[in-house]
């Protein structure tokens, strides 16, 4: 018996050290398949078009398209990653916001979610690990058959430049209008129709009182605002105030819908996407 007592912790050794063994391993798979879904594509996004992407344009010095690069570090002279050590690597302080003097990226709509900042850590975390590019193009497709998340779809695509673009999960608020139309419950909240019952029923949530009902010069008013981005004139006015058969409202948004108006003040929003401007009366732009 005491023999026995006494190879127990031996074996107990043993498989605590195979537990630990395998829980590496797990870790360090977890690390490949976490950079290839979420971090690889998040870095291209976010990071890269200003950092390795274009060779001649690395500002800062800093190269973030490679582990190696990551290292390195830029002209701070301090390496961007710590493998292992999330707090300590200053592509987390950056993307954070810890100094005043650096936050990236600099513009604030393309900074990180608190999602993408706990993901990055997490990766850094688990050690970093950073896939050669068979194993990510593995990683990918299999990650490709599995069904999407409860928080994360992937949207059917021409195909990206990359495998990573064209396996990308987003994020289900965000691509809504690619998504099959699906027909929610209407909440059971009073209103005229559907959306005011929705609309009631998120006021109630917040414990808001609704306004009230908008007079009818009022509605014309931000009717007019809204679709055209003009005011009534005193003769549209006239007509709708003095408009009192069934259907008033109707007729009014209709009548601005179909209006030059209406083109013109919404033409020039998609103008601005697609980065149309007059600088110059005699040039090709």
């Amino acid at each position: 018996m005491d023999q026995i007592n006494l190879r127990r912790p031996c074996w107990l050794l043993i498989c605590a050290l195979g537990v630990t063994a395998g829980g590496f391993a797990q870790t360090a798979r977890d690390g490949r398949h976490l950079f290839a879904i979420e971090i690889e594509p998040l870095l291209a996004a976010k990071c890269n078009a200003c950092h390795g992407q274009d060779p001649s344009l690395t500002l800062g010095g800093l190269d973030l398209t490679s582990r190696d690069g990551m290292l390195l570090g830029g002209q701070s002279g301090q390496a961007a990653l710590v493998p292992g050590d999330a707090d300590a690597s200053l592509l987390v302080e950056a993307v954070i916001g810890s100094r005043a003097n650096l936050v990236m990226p600099p513009k604030e709509n393309d900074r990180l979610t608190a999602d993408e900042v706990d993901r990055l850590k997490e990766w850094i975390r688990l050690g970093a690990p950073w896939p050669i590019a068979s194993e990510l193009a593995e990683l990918r497709a299999r990650e490709a058959l599995r069904e999407n998340d409860s928080d994360r779809v992937r949207v059917a695509t021409s195909g990206g430049q990359t495998d990573a673009w064209t396996q990308r999960l987003y994020k289900s608020e965000d691509v809504w209008a690619f998504r099959p139309v699906q027909k929610p419950a209407i909440p059971d909240a009073l209103g005229p129709n559907a959306i005011d019952a929705f609309h009631q029923a998120r006021l109630g949530e917040s414990e808001i009182e609704p306004a009230a009902r908008a007079p009818k010069l009022t509605l014309l008013r931000r009717v007019h605002y809204g679709l055209t981005g003009l005011p009534p004139t005193p003769g549209q006015a006239r007509a709708f105030l003095e408009d009192t058969r069934p259907g008033a409202r109707e007729r009014l948004v209709d009548r601005l819908l179909a209006s030059p108006a209406y083109g013109e003040q919404w033409g020039r929003h998609w103008l601005d996407v697609v980065r149309y401007a007059d600088t110059a009366g005699n040039s090709n732009d």
